[in-house]
């Protein structure tokens, strides 16, 4: 995917598969995301690294950090958003079936403070980089507005609402 996106001028993380330049980024006070299975969901198989003691040296890639501000989940159907979720931390108040919540944090979809414009449409591109018609994209901004594209999920959760969302969008493109 980090090849993909690349190629297609999305914004994604530093990532390599060399243990040194992975080495070298914690030197410079960098996280390192290890990621040592590639069929894991919600973070399974992911190690992160910030000393050489806890370095795996035989991770399939290693990703450098992000200095995240802000993260959002983006529903992205062919070149439609259908819908912007942000992560935040929850406030104590009972939630509906159109919000994603765990244990610390949930997904909102209204009331977003702004965000640029060019996080949608780094999330269309990625979405056609990967040649797919369907996804969830993982992206975060840092403090000065910098977007970072982290994944496509090709089998997100949905809310009822996207869920209804997309079911109209594969409705017309399949009559």
């Amino acid at each position: 995917s980090y090849r993909a996106f690349a190629d297609a001028g999305v914004p994604t993380v530093k990532h390599t598969t060399s243990g040194s330049i992975a080495e070298g980024w914690l030197s410079r006070e960098y996280k390192v995301y290890a990621r040592g299975d590639d069929s894991g969901c919600r973070g399974q198989g992911i190690k992160v690294v910030s000393s050489r003691t806890e370095f795996p040296s035989d991770a399939l890639i290693y990703t450098r950090g992000f200095p995240i501000a802000r993260e959002f989940r983006v529903y992205v159907w062919r070149d439609i958003i259908l819908s912007t979720f942000e992560k935040k931390k929850p406030l104590g108040v009972e939630l509906d079936d159109d919000v994603r919540a765990c244990d610390d944090w949930l997904y909102c979809r209204n009331n977003l403070d702004p965000y640029p414009s060019g996080m949608l449409i780094s999330c269309l591109a990625a979405c056609k980089s990967l040649g797919l018609d369907f996804v969830g994209v993982d992206v975060a901004l840092d403090s000065n507005d910098n977007i970072c594209v982290f994944e496509c999920n090709s089998a997100p959760w949905l809310s009822s609402k996207v869920a209804g969302q997309l079911a109209a969008q594969i409705k017309k493109a399949y009559p």
